[in-house]
């Protein structure tokens, strides 16, 4: 029986690579916002909602619809956690029990 040998993958390690290093690929570079078609989608979007009723009708839809609203809500809202007056976090670990408080 007469085999081809098989063609390395593209992705494959090079002798002496790491093995981690065969998986990286560089990041994509995604389009510069306010340019491309992503800015004109973005305009489209802000257009139909100006023509369907804009913020008004959002309220209403929003006064029916509580629960969507608060879903569609909770998922733009950007999560960041801080401390006091946006300062750094204290977290105080409070142990019960036999153990005593770490110094």
């Amino acid at each position: 029986m007469n085999r081809t040998p098989r063609k390395r993958p593209a992705c494959a390690a090079q002798p002496g690579e790491p093995p981690i290093a065969r998986r990286r690929r560089p990041a994509a570079a995604g389009p510069v916002l306010g340019e491309g078609p992503a800015n004109d989608v973005r305009t489209a979007i802000e257009q139909a909602f100006e023509g369907i009723g804009g913020v008004a009708r959002l309220t209403a839809w929003a006064e029916a619809n509580d629960t969507q609203f608060y879903r569609l809500w909770s998922r733009l809202t950007p999560v960041r956690v801080t401390g006091g007056d946006g300062g750094e976090l204290l977290i105080q670990i409070v142990r019960h029990g036999d153990h005593p408080p770490a110094k």
